[in-house]
């Protein structure tokens, strides 16, 4: 019988001894996703050993996706979270010492974005959209969905055409371990256009 559900376990620092991973392949799981955002290749090199070694154990066929980390777009630090409420207007700014803006740590972020762009934060949680755009560094917003904003939170810009690669240099030193350790699939992520998928199956070939 072929299954037609997989289940895709992200594994973390609960979950990576052999104990956890055995009782969670046992009782299903058919992926382990590994996380490139936080893994070490240390740390990696030791789950992706354990998986394969359960395999043989158990006699089942668990695979491994390696999950690249991408462009990631955050915003500042703060000394204390920001309470951004419905309605109202927000700056943002790729000018770090513009102290009176939400710094985004993207410097092409004013340039990328045009009036009507949405501007998701802490995945989603939080929603604006943008009022005006300098072009330069200073953007306009106002909120739709509120929420309090905690400092280093993802920024999502999904109606932007982004000027980042979908390659990060990082992604390339990962994708060089991942290669060497013959592992089942190969996540990328902030996929924009078809040429990122062609480029990362030329760099796979």
């Amino acid at each position: 019988m072929i299954r037609k559900t997989k289940i895709i376990a992200t594994i973390g620092p609960a979950s990576s001894s052999k104990a956890i991973l055995m009782k969670m392949i046992s009782r299903g799981v058919n992926v382990c996703r590994l996380n490139f955002s936080h893994l070490t290749h240390e740390k990696a090199k030791e789950i992706i050993t354990t998986i394969k070694s359960i395999n043989q154990e158990l006699h089942v066929h668990t695979a491994i996706l390696a999950d690249l980390q991408g462009p990631k777009i955050r915003v500042g630090t703060f000394e204390k979270p920001i309470t951004l409420k419905k309605g109202k207007g927000a700056s943002f700014s790729n000018n770090k010492k513009d102290n009176k803006s939400i710094y985004v740590n993207y410097s092409n972020f004013a340039k990328d974005v045009k009036k009507g762009d949405r501007i998701l934060l802490d995945d989603g949680k939080i929603a604006l959209k943008v009022i005006k755009t300098d072009s330069k560094d200073k953007v306009k917003a106002k909120v739709i969905f509120g929420g309090i904003l905690k400092s280093n939170k993802g920024v999502n810009l999904p109606d932007t055409k982004i000027s980042l690669p979908c390659l990060t240099p990082k992604d390339k030193k990962d994708l060089t371990f991942i290669l060497g350790e013959k592992i089942e699939w190969i996540g990328l992520s902030f996929v924009r256009r078809a040429e990122d998928i062609v480029k990362l199956k030329k760099i796979i070939r």
